[in-house]
């Protein structure tokens, strides 16, 4: 989970300073459309990654809520079938 989380981090801190460069020579370079293009859809690449990993990262949470219910009732199963044994 930790991974996942400094994963998150270093690619907004990537983007964010992607964004910045950009910025910055779209001030300086405007000509440059070919450098701006590119920076632009790599940026754009970055942010559909961003959004699949948010999309993942809430699938996971919530299969783990499902695991853990899970997990559960076989536990309380269990429990039962050792008391049902009892009575063979």
């Amino acid at each position: 989970m930790l991974d996942t989380i400094i994963a998150k981090v270093n690619l907004n801190k990537t983007v964010l300073k992607m964004e910045t460069s950009l910025d910055d020579i779209k001030k300086t370079h405007s000509h440059r459309k070919d450098l701006i293009d590119s920076m632009q859809e790599s940026i754009d690449d970055l942010k559909q990654v961003q959004m699949v990993m948010d999309v993942l990262d809430r699938k996971v949470l919530s299969l783990s809520g499902e695991v853990y219910r899970k997990d559960k009732m076989v536990l309380e199963f269990m429990a039962e079938n050792k008391e049902l044994k009892k009575f063979i």
